[in-house]
């Protein structure tokens, strides 16, 4: 089970034009891709979420969210981590710690990593462990 209190949570918006946050977030769903730096199927996850986002550019916003489990094996990662593996699929800086995010992923209860979270038309439907079907949570969210 992975403690969420004092945990670090990273998450970076991808969005892109001159268009706001607020105007993008009104019109688009966001898949969060909650994951590791110790979970060997983060890679797979976020190759696949990655993928998702951009077969829906004008539907789905990806927002990585990192939880740190150890802070010391940040120290240590390398070419074969499965966080490095995990970033590089996303293709995108991770940040470290995001308060809003620690709490969504309270809220939604997330204990099992990788975990993905969509959230569009007002409901947020959330998918623990690997192997989550995106286009089922797609056609679920609509």
């Amino acid at each position: 089970m992975i403690k969420l209190l004092g945990a670090g949570l990273g998450i970076l918006s991808l969005l892109s034009g001159n268009v706001s946050a607020g105007e993008v977030a009104s019109r688009k769903g966001t898949l969060y891709l909650f994951f590791s730096e110790r979970t060997a199927a983060d890679p797979a996850a976020a190759e696949a979420a990655a993928r998702f986002a951009r077969g829906h550019p004008d539907q789905v916003i990806l927002r990585p969210a990192l939880l740190v489990e150890d802070w010391s094996l940040l120290r240590k990662v390398t070419e074969d981590s499965p966080l490095f593996q995990t970033v590089r699929q996303l293709g995108v800086q991770i940040q470290v710690y995001d308060e809003e995010a620690l709490r969504l992923a309270a809220a939604w209860k997330i204990v099992r990593l990788p975990a993905v979270a969509l959230v569009a038309q007002g409901r947020a439907h959330v998918v623990q462990g690997a192997g989550a079907d995106f286009e089922s949570l797609w056609r679920c969210a609509q």
